[in-house]
Order: structure tokens, then sequence, then C-alpha cells
């Protein structure tokens, strides 16, 4: 995927380093293949709700969900287990509007306990319950019409990211690469990182930690802007966050804008 952005860039003439990366959630997955991958493309990346992602690091699910659970309550990434078994896609696809409801919606909270834990998102679109979404999705009818043409009854070429993530698939060859020197751990680009301080998924405190320990330089080269929103910041807090776009785009991490809670090193 990272290789097919590179040729689109490359047929548009898009390859002097001026490109900037900007991506959210699992985007960010994709975003980070391209920093460590291709970096002379790019002039600087934002990566909103989820940090960026070092190559070569496996994830164990279990040991996530069991340290989350003993620390806030519940299993941070439970819902991957949902989401990577045989049924999902269907599951998803059948019950759509309540799994609509949950996926945007007005109280960030109930992804704590509702949608993140180990059976609590099954239980709640299996039971057909609904939430109330978020004002800031827009006319609800509308975008929830649209999001089922585009996905339609079947979540599962969707949920491939989850299996990708759960297996490591391509981690081994991510090792490789690193050995070899033929691509980087850290970022060592201007990078701006924008999160939800209600996201009860992509926390907010980790991504701070996460993106600290990610970039070369980074008094020099991170800047770190909490906003009070869920999971869709670019959603529920659009204006602030295009202000912040448009700063860091201007002066970078050392301008005047984008101030607030800049990373410090410890």
């Amino acid at each position: 995927m990272s290789a097919d952005i590179i040729a689109i860039l490359t047929h548009e003439g898009l390859t002097s380093g001026n490109v900037v990366g900007i991506a959210h959630d699992w985007g960010t997955y994709l975003l980070s293949q391209l920093a460590f991958r291709y970096p002379s493309y790019f002039s600087k990346f934002v990566f909103i709700s989820a940090p960026y992602q070092p190559p070569g690091r496996d994830m164990n699910i279990s040991s996530v969900n069991a340290a989350t659970k003993q620390a806030i309550g519940y299993e941070q990434f439970g819902y991957w287990l949902f989401f990577t078994s045989p049924e999902a896609g269907k599951k998803l696809g059948e019950r759509w509007e309540s799994f609509f409801s949950i996926l945007y919606p007005e109280d960030a909270g109930v992804w704590a306990t509702d949608l993140a834990g180990i059976g609590d998102l099954e239980r709640f679109i299996s039971a057909g319950r609904r939430t109330k979404v978020g004002e800031w999705v827009g006319d609800v009818q509308e975008e929830a019409g649209w999001h089922h043409e585009m996905v339609g009854e079947d979540y599962s070429a969707p949920l491939r990211w989850y299996h990708r993530e759960i297996k490591g698939l391509g981690k081994e060859e991510e090792r490789e690469l690193l050995k070899r020197g033929e691509i980087k751990e850290k970022i060592g680009k201007e990078t701006l990182m924008i999160t939800g301080t209600k996201d009860r998924v992509c926390d907010a405190g980790k991504a701070r930690m996460a993106m600290g320990a990610s970039i070369e330089s980074p008094k020099e080269n991170l800047e770190v802007l909490d906003l009070e929103a869920g999971h869709w910041v670019m959603l529920e807090k659009r204006d602030e966050m295009n202000r912040a776009l448009e700063r860091f785009l201007e002066n970078g991490v050392r301008g005047e804008g984008v101030q607030n809670q800049r990373f410090k090193q410890h």
C-alpha cells in the first residue's frame, strides 16, 4: 500500500520532499510505513489519535488487554478479538445500524463500557442496541446511508487491518530491513501529534509517550496537541484541528502556533 501511494506521488511529480503526510487511526499505520520506507518524499508528518508505529515491533494482544484491564478496568483492545473472529464481518453487517451508532457516539465514554472490553461490542450489536450519534457527524441519516453504501453487508475487508497486526505480518521483513540499515526506526522530520483526551481506545497519554520515543530530537522535532474530544478529533474539533494544521504547515514545531502541551523531554 505504501508503494502504491509513492507511485501516485511520483506520477504527480511530487518527489522533492515537500509532501506532508497526515493520517488518523489505522491510516497512521500506513503513514508510519511511508515514514520509514520513503522518508525523502516528505517534509512533515501529522499523526491523529494513533501514534507512529515503529518498524519490527510485535504486539501481544493478550498482554495489552490484561495490563489495561488491571490499570483502567477494561481491556482497551478487547474488541480486536471479536474483529478477528471468522464471523465478525457478517455480524457487523447484519447489525450495521447498531454498530454505526457506537462507532460515532455522542458520549465518548460508551467505548469504555460497550465497545472496547472483551465481548462488549458483540453483546451491544447482538442486542440491537443503539446510542446517540454525535452531532458533529452532520446529517446522521445521510452519513449512515453513505457508510452502509460503502461497506455493505460484510465488514470483513476493513477488519483485515486487525488480522495483520495481531498476526504480526510483515514484521520479520521490517526487522531485516532495520538490520541491513535500509530503514530507520525513528522519524527524523518535524512531526505533529494530535490526540483526543476523551478517546477511550487510543489513549492520549500513551500516544504522547510513544511519539516522544519515536522521534529523533523530540524537543526540536515534535509537537503534541491535546484536544478535548473522543476518537474522531477531526470531526468533533474540526476548527481547532484545522487551525493547528495550518499553523504547523506554515511554521513547523518552532512556530508560534500549536503551542499547548508541547512535548518535554525528561
